[in-house]
């Protein structure tokens, strides 16, 4: 942004000079080929005054008078006539001397005699004399006949454009009498002589009353025969008062460019050489500057978003930024080496602290059952029995727990053997309800979980006064989820043992009034499961305390069904 902040002032600046340059050199050709033009239409109108006037006092010549009154038969060995007659073309002659501008003069004399009428007609040399003399006379034969037939009286014509040969001419016509006389002027040959006088950065072209160009002109005018011409900046015109013909003065774009001081056109190429430098400034800037910033920031993010495989693709790039990038993906591998190696030893930690969790036995309750079995009469020996069973059964499956998970149905059993022992300290104290749905037995949990809550369900719900029952229900929940709930129709948690439980869930900091138990059982489920399962407790509405655990649903996997490997 800062260097096209530099560029494109400095073009527009460029730009704006190099546009009041040419328009100033456009406005002093202007005016010094509008002060060409009024000098050269001048001339021409003067020319034609002054030979108006030569007609009128020529038209009162003797010679003149001698050729409007003969007649044909006198006139052919009259010496008179042809003394009249060769007067008349030394001044027509003389004339095409003193004024240049004009080709030709011609009189034509009609004595009323078909066929039999007279005329002199002098032109510049090297002009084919028959070609003009013949289209002169059938205009001024056409012009009459055309008034015969009208009922009109024939005065003339005034100055008219005409095409004669693929050249343009004014022709001008007066009538005397019986005479018509006039002139014309070659617009081919007067442009011809006008540009060759005129300087190089414009040239000159004719244009008749109704617009359209009556003479030929170079391409570079981008004007052709027959087209309407309009007024713009790079054209301007001269009126001629007395003949009405506009003389038009173009400036062609090369032209004006040739005229320019070489200072300037080397500042328009700068100008133009740095427009086109921008587009390529602007893919180089992509290419080794933008694009490498924007692969270093795509790579950034996607290590932010926990993506540490992430490596910048190689390219033909080379410099700073491909040492960068290459730096860049050396310290992404060093750090998820880093990462892993402490991830390997976070989970060995964290093993090391759930086989510690899991071993916790509250020794109170070992001790009680012993009691209760000290405290049996020799006649009670069947309920000793059990006991010791139940007792047996509950230690066989403490110390066979080797692995982080086992399978529900084995969860459920240990319970339903854990209430049996408990019914045997607080007989018809309470009951209890064990149940999971169909196609859950071979899911995965953490052993003694349940054991945890339904321990705090015995410890808190069990009334001396009434009989408590304790439900442990498992069923599917959600999506690739099962819930498990422990529930007891005792009084219920207090709220300070609720709020003992929130506090614990949020600052993981062992709480002095909560229970060892479901302190452990909440850490371990959070060490195994990255956080993923909720834990809510709360009294339901009839009374007593509820807790929900809902986890993801796992099963041991087909190739290492004795191994700790899992299928979520």
């Amino acid at each position: 942004m800062v260097i096209f902040m530099v560029i494109i002032p400095i073009n527009i600046i460029l730009m704006i000079y190099a546009a009041l340059v040419f328009n100033s050199i456009r406005n002093q050709t202007v005016q010094e080929r509008t002060s060409v033009m009024s000098l050269y239409i001048s001339t021409l109108d003067s020319s034609v005054e002054q030979i108006t006037s030569s007609f009128y006092r020529e038209n009162s010549s003797q010679s003149m008078l001698t050729l409007m009154q003969s007649d044909v038969e006198h006139s052919q060995s009259d010496i008179e006539w042809y003394g009249a007659i060769t007067q008349v073309m030394n001044t027509y002659q003389q004339w095409i001397s003193d004024y240049p501008v004009f080709e030709g003069f011609f009189s034509y004399y009609d004595y009323g005699n078909e066929g039999e009428n007279s005329y002199a007609i002098r032109s510049h040399y090297g002009k084919t004399l028959y070609d003009i003399n013949s289209e002169i006379i059938r205009i001024v034969e056409q012009d009459l006949e055309e008034a015969e037939e009208q009922g009109t009286t024939y005065h003339g014509r005034e100055w008219e454009h005409i095409r004669i040969q693929d050249e343009d001419y004014l022709l001008r016509i007066w009538k005397s009498k019986n005479c018509y006389y006039g002139g014309w002027i070659n617009l081919n040959s007067v442009l011809e002589r006008w540009n060759q006088q005129s300087d190089a950065s414009f040239i000159f072209a004719f244009s008749d009353s109704s617009g359209r160009i009556c003479s030929e002109v170079p391409e570079e005018t981008n004007l052709e025969y027959g087209d309407v011409y309009t007024q713009s900046k790079d054209a301007v015109d001269v009126v001629s008062e007395n003949t009405g013909i506009r003389l038009i003065a173009v400036t062609g774009r090369e032209m004006l460019f040739n005229s320019m001081p070489a200072v300037v056109i080397i500042l328009m190429i700068m100008t133009l050489l740095a427009l086109a430098a921008i587009p390529l400034l602007l893919l180089i800037t992509r290419k080794y500057i933008l694009k490498p910033v924007n692969q270093l920031l795509d790579a950034m993010d996607e290590v932010r978003g926990g993506n540490l495989d992430y490596q910048i693709p190689a390219s033909d790039i080379t410099g700073e930024f491909a040492i960068l990038d290459r730096s860049f993906n050396t310290m992404i591998r060093q750090l998820r080496d880093t990462k892993i190696a402490a991830y390997e030893s976070e989970v060995e930690r964290q093993r090391i602290q759930m086989r510690y969790l899991s071993q916790q036995i509250q020794p109170h309750f070992v001790l009680n059952t012993l009691n209760i079995l000290y405290s049996y009469e020799p006649e009670e020996y069947p309920l000793i029995q059990k006991m010791i069973l139940c007792l047996s059964k509950y230690f066989r499956y403490i110390v066979k727990v080797h692995s982080d998970f086992v399978e529900l149905s084995q969860e459920l059993a240990h319970i339903k053997n854990y209430f049996e022992i408990q019914e045997a300290r607080y007989p018809e104290r309470f009951d209890y309800y064990v149940e999971s749905e169909e196609g859950m037995d071979d899911l995965l949990i953490p052993p003694l979980l349940i054991q945890n809550f339904t321990e705090n369900s015995i410890k808190y719900a069990i009334d001396m006064e009434k009989k408590v029952s304790i439900y442990v229900l498992v069923q599917f929940y959600e999506k690739d989820k099962m819930r498990i709930r422990i529930a007891d129709t005792g009084k219920g948690l207090s709220d300070q043992t609720l709020e003992a439980i929130q506090r614990f869930q949020e600052t993981h900091q062992y709480q002095e009034n909560l229970g060892i138990g479901i302190q452990n059982a909440i850490e371990r489920l959070e060490i195994m499961y990255n956080g993923v399962p909720k834990i809510m407790f709360y009294n339901s509405v009839s009374g007593g305390a509820t807790v929900d655990i809902i986890m993801p649903c796992m099963r041991r996997t087909e190739e290492e069904n004795d191994e700790d490997s899992y299928d979520r």
